[in-house]
C-alpha cells in the first residue's frame, strides 16, 4: 500500500492572499517621490543648509517595499549659481555632489544621517544648501553689490537599483535650490522648503 502524507494544501482561495503577501515585499521602481524638510544640517560647515527626507510613492505597484534598494544622484543638466560674481574667491556651485543612499537605512557615517529616522520606503537625508562659508560671503558681499536675492539651482536625476536588478532612472530634473535674501538663506527640494535661516 502506498501512503500519501498530506503536508499542506494550496487552493485557489489561498492565491489572492499569497499574491498580496508576495507583493508587500516586492522591490519595484517607484512612480515618484515626495520630499519633507526635517531640520537644518548638523554637518560641520553646513549648518545653514537644510536636510530633506524622501518618501517613495508607488501607484503602479502599490504595496512595494524598496528597503535595501540603492538610490544614486547625478545631474541631467548643469545648474546655475546666481550668487557667483567675477572677483569672487569661490568657484560657482553648479552641480550635485553625487550622493548614494540605501532606502530605509540612514547613512550613519554622515553627520546628518546619524539623527535621521527612516521608514521602509524613505531615503535620505539629502542635504541642500551652500556651505556656511559661501552663504555668509554671498550674504555680505551680495548685499553690497545689490545682488540679493540670489542663489543656486541644481537639476538632480535619481536612479534606483533593487537587489539583483538593473538600475532605473525614476526621477528627472528634481529642483534643488538655495536662495539668499536680506533675511538669510532658504533651501528647497522639489517644492518642499525649510525655514529661512538667519545669516
Amino acid at each position: 500500500m502506498i501512503r500519501f502524507v498530506l503536508l499542506g494544501v494550496i487552493t485557489l482561495a489561498h492565491v489572492p492572499a499569497l499574491m498580496a503577501q508576495k507583493q508587500c515585499v516586492l522591490c519595484t521602481t517607484p512612480d515618484r517621490e515626495t520630499s519633507q524638510a526635517i531640520r537644518h544640517s548638523v554637518d560641520p560647515g553646513f549648518n545653514t543648509a537644510y536636510v530633506f527626507v524622501q518618501t517613495l510613492v508607488f501607484t503602479t505597484n502599490p504595496g512595494s517595499v524598496d528597503t535595501g534598494a540603492t538610490v544614486v544622484e547625478d545631474e541631467n543638466a548643469t545648474g546655475t549659481d546666481g550668487c557667483y560674481f567675477n572677483g569672487s574667491p569661490f568657484a560657482p556651485v553648479t552641480r550635485v555632489s553625487g550622493g548614494t543612499w540605501t532606502v530605509g537605512v540612514p547613512d550613519t557615517s554622515d553627520p546628518d544621517g546619524s539623527g535621521t529616522v527612516l521608514t521602509a520606503n524613505q531615503w535620505g537625508p539629502d542635504t541642500v544648501g551652500y556651505s556656511d562659508t559661501l552663504a555668509t560671503y554671498y550674504f555680505i558681499n551680495g548685499a553690497k553689490l545689490g545682488k540679493l536675492p540670489c542663489g543656486f539651482h541644481f537639476y538632480q536625476n535619481l536612479t534606483i537599483t533593487c537587489p539583483n536588478q538593473t538600475p532605473i532612472v525614476f526621477d528627472i530634473n528634481v529642483n534643488l535650490t538655495d536662495t539668499i535674501t536680506s533675511g538669510g538663506g532658504q533651501s528647497c527640494r522639489e517644492g518642499a522648503c525649510g525655514p529661512v535661516i538667519p545669516l
